[in-house]
């Protein structure tokens, strides 16, 4: 799908979304919320796809429908972007998907071959083009009376604003009460096209957690039954904290070339691990390492009373990869 939009439509239309998001604390997930988006691969050349995956909790949902949609544009925006004064040539529309499991699969994003031509030219080099930034913004509703039906039509009536030139000052999170949904979120996801072939050891890639410890025993993700249990013993319930470290594979260490006022330098890649809970609390949001590799280390504070609960180690790295796995825990008050 094609669309002629310009800069200052979905500008206006991204800070009037976002300004609507009630923030909490980072770690402490007690609400609906986005917790990652993810492009596999993070870079992409032209004529290449890249898939868009996002990360969800909906502890307070009652097992409610979430769905989402969205679309992408050439450009790096953000609610705080200012208006720049070009015209863009495509619009990336994507299609409604439901979460399973908090992890919905948007599909892919297909770059044009013919993007490169519209590629910026290189302000060290001016025989090569310089990177291309793509935006997603994604549209995340939650709901009973959701349906992909409804969120489609809400979409194309949105859609059709956007075929305008005049500037539009849409609400998303307003389609999802349009579609039937009890609440909704707007999420963003930046990723980079590159003239990079897909061997480059330049060309970025998600890191991935290998593992982690839990109390120092190492613990299975969620997803294959993995289940770690401690046993309080402060006298005042739950209250010490468990030391949890978070492993990368060998592979989510790269080193890659950038350009320092127009000199070349080599970079080694810098990696660290958010984390997310829907109890309990955390040391630090987030953990750097000395060793590229691990160990990120945090403590993690059960509630007093304890209980079961989920936790979410988000892998990032500077340049936009991102990875997560999710764990099941129980903490058992002392008797």
């Amino acid at each position: 799908m094609k669309r002629l939009l310009t800069f200052a439509s979905a500008l206006l239309l991204l800070a009037a979304a976002a300004c609507q998001e009630d923030l909490e604390d980072i770690s402490q997930v007690t609400k609906f919320r986005v917790l990652a988006v993810q492009t596999e691969p993070p870079e992409v050349m032209p004529g290449e796809n890249t898939a868009l995956t996002v990360l969800t909790a909906d502890p307070a949902g009652n097992g409610r429908k979430v769905l989402a949609a969205g679309f992408a544009l050439p450009g790096l925006i953000t609610p705080s972007t200012t208006d720049v004064d070009v015209e863009i040539p495509y619009f990336w529309a994507l299609d409604p998907a439901e979460a399973i499991d908090g992890i919905i699969s948007l599909g892919s994003i297909g770059v044009p071959e013919d993007a490169v031509e519209y590629l910026p030219e290189d302000e060290c080099d001016e025989e090569q083009p310089a990177p291309l930034k793509v935006t997603a913004v994604i549209l995340i509703c939650a709901g009973d009376g959701l349906s992909e039906v409804s969120l489609l039509e809400a979409f194309a009536g949105f859609a059709s604003g956007m075929d305008q030139e005049s500037d539009v000052t849409l609400d998303l999170s307003a389609l999802c009460v349009e579609a039937g949904a009890d609440e909704g979120l707007t999420a963003m996801k930046t990723f980079t096209v590159f003239n990079r072939h897909p061997g480059d050891p330049q060309r970025n890639t998600n890191p991935m957690i290998d593992g982690l410890m839990f109390d120092e025993q190492e613990l299975p993700t969620a997803a294959v039954g993995g289940h770690g249990v401690f046993q309080c013993t402060s006298a005042d319930g739950c209250r010490k904290g468990v030391e949890i470290q978070a492993w990368l594979t060998d592979e989510s260490y790269q080193q890659y070339e950038t350009e320092e006022f127009c000199q070349p330098k080599t970079v080694d890649e810098r990696m660290y691990v958010s984390w997310f809970a829907d109890g309990g609390s955390f040391s630090a949001d987030r953990s750097g390492s000395n060793d590229p590799l691990g160990p990120y280390e945090v403590d993690w504070i059960p509630p007093r009373e304890g209980g079961s609960h989920t936790i979410w180690a988000v892998a990032h790295d500077i340049r936009g990869g991102v990875s997560w796995k999710i764990y099941s825990v129980e903490a058992i008050p002392p008797k």
